[in-house]
């Protein structure tokens, strides 16, 4: 559940409604069913920052496109400060708020629009925010911080969502792809080194699937395979990274003892859609042989029980294990200024 508090600037802020994901189970050959958006709102963060003397202005609230109102749901709470009326006329696709604010009067309280039990529905699978103006033909023209386009939808001002809305079909798998991002040499002893990545792609955000599995082997292909494997790797991990193309050992998916040659990785990792990063290391033994090399392929993965057999398990390319010693940058006698350095490339 996604739950943000918004201020912008020194004169008013928003407080955004959860973001809603709408499924589909024909792919939107007919609407979905309506959903209630969580309260949101527009408020002061200093008295008048919505200006006073304004008689009948209006404030529009658009959709983004694929997605419609239930004209019959929502209204707009204001309290008892210095706004005297609001009305709203409801469209399929935006909302018109007429509000009054006398010149005199009121308590110069802070004053705050409640948009509550709104109802939308998707009618194509799209996503975006819901801004003032946005969609709609027009912002208005009440002032708010004395302009009429504020909140922002990002066209003149910057973009102040009021919440976000995703309408998606059932998620499906697209294939994955097997990479070797890091080449450079590696020390004897290190633990969680990087050897391959495994990226799987999926389409839809609704009912999330689910890799389970991955088989492996310690020869790379391409001639480059693990040497010694016995003596080189002690253990080897698999990470998840999400949707980040960076490589992180921030959540493990499985784990395996002393792989040599095949050797399969099993864990359960909801997917999310877009493509996901998985992230094969090695756990290397201290006494390993420098100039000897790791390297691995990926040969399947299974996702929501079915395998798939990868085209090109191997990318080209392995790691060296070199002999590294310590280098001094600056004062030698600092700890600070120690940092490992390779040997050559033939690991001496």
């Amino acid at each position: 559940m996604f739950l943000s508090f918004n201020v912008f600037g020194a004169n008013y802020g928003v407080t955004p409604f959860e973001d809603i994901l709408i499924c589909s189970e024909d792919n939107f050959a007919t609407p979905s069913d309506y959903q209630v958006l969580t309260t949101f709102s527009i408020y002061e963060n200093i008295e008048r920052a919505f200006k006073k003397n304004q008689t009948n202005n209006t404030l529009l609230i658009g959709l983004p496109t694929g997605f419609e109102f239930n004209i019959d749901s929502g209204t707009v709470n204001y309290g008892s400060g210095d706004i005297s009326s609001v009305t709203i006329d409801r469209y399929a696709t935006y909302l018109e708020l007429t509000i009054t604010i006398p010149n005199s009067g009121g308590a110069n309280d802070f004053d705050t629009l409640h948009f509550e039990n709104f109802y939308v529905r998707a009618i194509s699978a799209n996503s975006g925010d819901v801004y003032r103006g946005g969609t709609a033909s027009s912002s208005g023209d009440f002032i708010i911080a004395n302009r009429t386009t504020v909140p922002g939808d990002g066209t003149t001002n910057t973009a102040e969502s009021l919440g976000s809305l995703t309408a998606s079909v059932d998620m499906t798998y697209s294939g994955s792809v097997v990479t070797q991002n890091e080449t450079s040499n590696v020390a004897p002893g290190l633990t969680n080194t990087e050897v391959i990545g495994v990226s799987i792609t999926t389409t839809g955000a609704c009912n999330a699937i689910n890799a389970t599995t991955f088989k492996f082997d310690t020869d790379g292909g391409n001639t480059t395979g693990t040497d010694n494997v016995a003596n080189t790797v002690s253990n080897a991990h698999l990470y998840f990274s999400g949707t980040s193309s960076g490589f992180s050992t921030a959540s493990l998916f499985g784990s395996i003892a002393s792989p040599n040659g095949e050797f399969t990785i099993t864990g359960d990792q909801t997917l999310e859609e877009g493509t996901n990063y998985f992230w094969l290391v090695y756990d290397l033994n201290v006494n390993a042989t420098t100039g000897d090399r790791i390297d691995a392929q990926c040969t399947h993965v299974t996702v929501n029980d079915s395998i798939d057999t990868l085209s090109t398990p191997n990318p080209t390319g392995s790691r060296l294990l070199s002999a590294y010693y310590l280098v001094a940058s600056g004062v030698w006698n600092n700890s600070d200024n120690w940092s490992l350095d390779s040997c050559n490339g033939n690991g001496s």
